[in-house]
């Protein structure tokens, strides 16, 4: 007669909710933190500005430009070692 093994298999737990929800109308500071003019500018030049990149010369706008819905128009983003903005962007060899 052959023995037979139970596994106890603990419960797992249930998935995270991933539906997207609609973004909030209006966007609200943190009470320590406020949104100022001046840190919008700032974020606003940084954004643009290609200095912050792994290269040096691809700014956050190359990839999430403001034409394109803040996105690239590509199915597959180029990242840094590519020229150009949006769905013309082409691999650097």
């Amino acid at each position: 007669m052959a023995a037979t093994a139970t596994l106890a298999c603990a419960e797992t737990p249930p998935l995270p909710d991933t539906r997207l929800a609609p973004l909030p109308r209006e966007v609200t500071s943190p009470k320590d933190n406020p949104s100022t003019t001046a840190k919008v500018a700032l974020g606003e030049r940084l954004f643009f500005d290609p200095i912050l990149s792994a290269t040096g010369d691809t700014a956050c706008a190359t990839c999430h430009h403001p034409d394109y819905s803040f996105a690239d128009g590509r199915a597959v983003s180029m990242g840094v070692l590519a020229e150009g903005i949006g769905p013309e962007r082409k691999r650097v060899k």
